[in-house]
């Protein structure tokens, strides 16, 4: 269970973190185009932001 919103945000942050690592794994052994790569980090960058 959490304890707080800081502990949220930071299971969300690294949650957001390994998805990019995963789609520039993917990126890189050729299983998805550069412009999917994009769309997918872009949006999780966003929201990281946001």
């Amino acid at each position: 269970m959490y304890t707080s919103m800081d502990d949220i945000k930071k299971e969300i942050q690294k949650l957001c973190d390994d998805y990019i690592e995963i789609l520039e794994q993917l990126k890189d052994e050729g299983l998805i185009t550069d412009e999917t790569y994009e769309t997918c980090s872009a949006q999780k960058r966003m929201f990281l932001d946001g």
